[in-house]
């Protein structure tokens, strides 16, 4: 089960194509929205659902008033202002239909009612997608400053927000993977004070809530009722300052990636930006594994290419004088795979490179050792 794969679905069969199949239509995102769009969506997955824009409610539009909109944004008073805005006078589109991120509050439910932009909203759905899937097991809520206000003693009044915003946004993540589990927290003095507790408590009464607003969560399913496990730093506060060797977690801690997956790579053709997700076979296979084995697999399994691709074998017998017509005709048609598995066998070697130059020059070897005492 892929949560990246299942969000997809979910944002491209129950949103953007359950309004008019086989008719155009655009997109309408806000800052957020785009985000988690763009989490498990490429645009041409978009526009080959007969979308013709996707486009920021927070920016000045073109109107398209043959054009039915579909308005993916967050439950938040300033895209509902920006919806109404589009209405107010000269309608920007042929009909809104409304999908929120996550569950719209009273409040604003009865602005949108009491508003002339009700009359032009055609489906309204809250879809409780508010969440980012970046691998197929992981997942990003994008709230790094809850980390301060949790643990932060200037904070308290702050604390219960950040709560029951994190609890709202698992709700977003259960409802999606259509999962109501059992739910375990980590209180070691038992009386839950503890982030993880209060965390656990309040998506407890979170899933209540959803379950008796829609009899159809949790949907029916063959499989034993699951176990969800809610921890906090506390358990374990060494391991955020213990180098970790294996090679996502090294790649990212010494050379960096932006937002987790982008490498910047020098190469004889200038600089090229490499996408480093499960698309790539060998980040896939060994993004998990210690430095030291990734390092001499990632050699092997070059060198095994290089002797059983067709096109890699014939460049060598080019070289040599040795390529006969078959040969060339073999090359030929192995040559886009020769290509494409080249350049990833020269980023992985290049990332491995990189990391035991710094691993050396740094003499990380001596700061492990005190580390793991």
């Amino acid at each position: 089960m892929s949560i990246k794969e299942i969000l997809r679905k979910r944002l491209l069969q129950d949103m953007i194509k359950s309004v008019v199949p086989n008719q155009w239509k655009l997109v309408v995102v806000d800052a957020k929205s785009l985000q988690i769009l763009n989490s498990v969506c490429e645009i041409y997955d978009i526009l080959d659902e007969n979308v013709t824009l996707v486009e920021s409610i927070e920016r000045k539009r073109q109107p398209y008033t043959n054009l039915e909109a579909i308005y993916f944004i967050s439950p938040t008073a300033d895209s509902i202002d920006r919806l109404i805005a589009d209405f107010q006078q000269r309608p920007l589109y042929a009909a809104a239909n409304v999908f929120f991120t996550a569950a719209l509050t009273d409040k604003l439910f009865q602005k949108l009612r009491r508003n002339n932009v009700s009359k032009h909203i055609k489906n309204l759905k809250e879809l409780f997608v508010d969440f980012m899937a970046f691998e197929s097991r992981v997942f990003n809520f994008d709230i790094p400053q809850s980390f301060n206000t949790f643990y932060s003693p200037l904070k308290t009044s702050e604390i219960t927000y950040e709560v029951e915003n994190v609890a709202r946004k698992l709700v977003s993540l259960l409802a999606t993977l259509g999962d109501y589990p059992i739910i375990r927290y980590y209180d070691p003095n038992g009386d839950r004070r503890t982030i993880a507790a209060r965390v656990a408590f309040q998506l407890e009464n979170e899933l209540e809530n959803l379950c008796n607003m829609d009899s159809s969560f949790p949907p029916k399913s063959n499989y034993e009722r699951s176990t969800l496990i809610v921890v906090d730093r506390t358990i374990d506060t060494s391991g955020p300052l213990v180098h970790e060797f294996t090679y996502q977690a090294m790649v990212n801690d010494l050379i960096g990636l932006e937002n987790g997956t982008k490498y910047l790579q020098n190469g004889a053709a200038g600089e090229k930006v490499v996408i480093l997700d499960e698309k790539d076979s060998i980040w896939k296979k060994y993004r998990h594994t210690h430095i030291a084995e990734v390092s001499s697999e990632v050699s092997k399994q070059f060198n095994q290419f290089v002797s059983e691709n067709k096109a890699a074998s014939s460049v060598a017998k080019g070289r040599q004088g040795g390529a006969n017509l078959k040969e060339l005709k073999d090359t030929i048609q192995a040559l886009p795979q020769y290509h494409e598995l080249k350049d990833k066998f020269a980023v992985h070697i290049d990332l491995c490179q990189k990391c035991n130059n710094i691993f050396s020059k740094n003499n990380i070897t001596a700061l492990a050792e005190i580390e793991q005492v």
